[in-house]
């Protein structure tokens, strides 16, 4: 059976954490360099965890940090994220239960996740959350050392490609509530949903030509129309 494939981002668009990954990273850092460091001039928002740890590192005058210490300081994110999920009270935001349960229903709908979070950062939201279940974590994207999230959706087209030959971009849908995911949406041809659920307005969001853009998630036929097509 050829399949679709519905490729949702996390944060802003899936839930809403009350910035438990930011107060997360804030810990590392002070754990890290001993140093408190607000994240207020530091891009966040469809940025992957790599990109802002590498952000992190400049910041405080560690560039040319070596991969390895680098990942120390995802690891030591990743260990203090869970904790910080349970002291916050963040939401799923509305719709996503029942879209999710909707394609889980579509024998020809793959769920995926294309997220700038890390594989273990993804785990531990979605599992707070309640939505690990819906996905297939196997052949979802996670920033793996990538910092641009074309890199990503490059990554994702590869291994689709790999596993359906006669895949088109037509045949995936990207889901996000930023400009960064419409971009990495674009940069493999596929269809673009955005929803204004971030920190990105519906007219912003409009002018980066998105397929569709939603105040919030529409009800599911209406989102997933496009891989019916």
């Amino acid at each position: 059976m050829p399949y679709c494939y519905a490729v949702w981002d996390i944060d802003g668009t899936l839930l809403r954490s009350a910035k438990a990954g930011l107060y997360a990273f804030e810990e590392a850092m002070l754990l890290f360099f001993q140093k408190k460091a607000s994240f207020d001039t530091i891009p966040t928002a469809g940025r992957t965890d790599w990109f802002i740890a590498r952000t992190i590192f400049e910041r405080f005058g560690y560039a040319n940090a070596s991969p390895i210490e680098r990942q120390n300081f995802i690891e030591l994110y990743e260990s203090l994220l869970p904790a910080h999920l349970k002291a916050r009270q963040g939401v799923v935001l509305p719709g996503v239960k029942e879209a999710l349960a909707w394609s889980q229903q579509q024998p020809q709908i793959k769920t995926l996740l294309l997220t700038g979070n890390t594989r273990q950062g993804a785990l531990a939201k979605l599992t707070h959350y309640g939505l690990k279940d819906f996905f297939d974590f196997d052949a979802s994207i996670f920033c793996d050392f990538d910092e641009e999230r074309n890199e990503l959706s490059r990554r994702l087209w590869l291994d689709l490609q790999s596993k359906q030959a006669a895949l088109t971009g037509q045949q995936i849908l990207i889901i996000g509530d930023t400009p960064h995911d419409i971009l990495c949406g674009q940069a493999i041809g596929a269809h673009t949903a955005a929803v204004a659920t971030g920190q990105y307005a519906t007219t912003e969001l409009l002018s980066f030509n998105p397929s569709a853009v939603y105040h919030q998630l529409p009800e599911p036929k209406t989102l997933f129309a496009p891989l019916g097509k």
